[in-house]
């Protein structure tokens, strides 16, 4: 436990040094963020590298207190790599395509889940596990940590959004680990945790810089992973087990993985490409109603706490009825968000309009 906490404040220290540094450097070589007036609404320059400095802390920190990783943690810290690369490539030189960036989002989702064994399972009394089923657990294994991935990078609109709902993610799955006694994991979580913590103190207080694609899809793996590797253990009976660990971890992440499904399902249904930035989050719509950034982060966060208290009190409903429960709460609760934007926004607003215009996109 004490070397887990010395590794927290070493990489808070680190990461908030690396940090200070990286807005001095960007202010002298103009390193800013472009001003999108439609999507992004600071009017001032403000370097988007703050991923860097997060990377910076954390990756300094591992090797000083933790020097013998299992060949999943290594597998974690390739996969990591591979993001890192793409997400610097993104945030200093701009211009990334969709198909460059989902190509290497796919590689370090495979490093993860071949060589680091993380992905979902299934019960042998239900399903007969072969060859092929390995095979199908696998794809669609690489398919949710590319989707949390981007996930995490699209919720990252706002100051602290994807900063606070990945400590809520991490900080919990962390502490479960550890007293499931995966210390390692638990080590690389809380170190993220404390290098997050660091980056929010210059980017929510200060307002002096942004995450960047780097440190939001560094966020997305690192809570698949947590998320995996907890479910691993709680599926277990021999160690603290639940009834239904997946509900848990898909309480947690609530906010990106709704806000994504529904951003991609009305994109596809207006014939609108998925890749096509817009102010139709579900963050954008909260703001829209005269909130600021932290308030609106505060009740995103807010339901996050709720939902997976919810999931952690009723274990006993089973998986798929808390995985539906807990996605219905979600629409029920970004249906009425959407009424009350509508009516903020226009007289003649009707409830009929949830459908009609907000997810036909009829006028």
């Amino acid at each position: 436990m004490i070397r887990i906490f010395c590794g927290f404040v070493t990489a808070i220290i680190f990461t908030a040094a690396a940090i200070f540094l990286i807005i001095k450097l960007s202010n002298h070589l103009k390193l800013f963020d472009d001003t999108d007036n439609y999507r992004k609404k600071h009017r001032w320059l403000v370097p988007r590298l703050g991923g860097a400095g997060m990377i910076f802390g954390a990756g300094l920190t591992f090797p000083i207190f933790w020097t013998s990783f299992s060949i999943e943690i290594n597998a974690m810290l390739g996969s990591t790599i591979v993001l890192v690369l793409l997400g610097f490539k993104d945030d200093l030189l701009g211009g990334a395509k969709p198909l460059e960036k989902f190509f290497m989002q796919f590689i370090a989702s495979i490093i993860l889940t071949t060589f680091g064994k993380l992905g979902l399972t299934v019960y042998p009394w239900i399903v007969t596990v072969d060859f092929y089923s390995e095979i199908v657990l696998q794809l669609l294994s690489v398919l949710v940590i590319v989707f949390l991935i981007n996930s995490f990078n699209l919720i990252d609109g706002i100051d602290g959004l994807a900063g606070i709902i990945s400590l809520i993610v991490n900080l919990y799955l962390s502490f479960k680990l550890y007293q499931f006694g995966s210390f390692d994991f638990a080590f690389i979580g809380i170190v993220v945790c404390g290098a997050t913590m660091a980056f929010l103190r210059f980017n929510i207080l200060e307002r002096k810089i942004f995450m960047g694609d780097a440190g939001a899809m560094l966020l997305g793996l690192i809570s698949a992973s947590l998320g995996f590797k907890f479910i691993q253990y709680g599926n277990s009976t021999s160690v603290m087990g639940y009834q239904s660990p997946g509900a848990i971890v898909f309480a947690l992440l609530i906010v990106p993985v709704f806000d994504s499904t529904r951003i991609s399902l009305i994109r596809i249904i207006q014939k609108k490409s998925l890749f096509l930035g817009d102010r139709n989050h579900v963050h954008h719509r909260i703001k829209d109603l005269g909130m600021s950034d932290l308030k609106t982060v505060a009740v995103l966060s807010i339901f996050t706490l709720c939902a997976s208290a919810y999931s952690i009190v009723f274990q006993s409903l089973g998986l798929l009825s808390l995985l539906i429960s807990i996605f219905m709460f979600a629409v029920v609760g970004n249906s009425i968000l959407t009424y009350l934007r509508g009516v903020h926004l226009s007289n003649d607003y009707r409830l009929v309009d949830i459908l009609l215009k907000d997810t036909l996109g009829e006028r």
